[in-house]
């Protein structure tokens, strides 16, 4: 039996269209030819770089890294942006050729 914390959470990634987890979705957009990109922004993890790692593969456009806004939060303290940076330049180049950064974290000194 799922815990009440993982219910939500799987409800939470479930695509409301074809009610399959956002990954899954992802794919069958992917392979059924359609154009795909991902928005990670805001990245809601200290460490975003296993997700795009994750969903890479099944972008053909961009994927979009930007932080929250308008709260602080461990994982969008400057030092943990910065780091995000140094992470995302060190990823393979069919990578980090999608990755597009948001203006939230563009002007983050490096």
């Amino acid at each position: 039996m799922l815990s009440r914390e993982k219910r939500r959470c799987i409800k939470i990634y479930k695509c409301p269209i074809c009610k399959r987890s956002f990954l899954a979705g992802l794919q069958l957009a992917f392979y059924k030819g359609y154009k795909t990109s991902v928005s990670l922004e805001p990245f809601l993890d200290k460490d975003p770089i296993p997700l795009i790692i994750k969903v890479a593969p099944y972008i053909t456009d961009t994927i979009w890294v930007g932080k929250l806004n308008y709260m602080k939060t461990y994982f969008n303290a400057p030092e943990n942006v910065k780091k995000v940076i140094e992470n995302l330049r060190k990823l393979p180049e069919e990578v980090r050729s999608k990755i597009r950064l948001k203006d939230s974290i563009r002007g983050v000194e490096m």
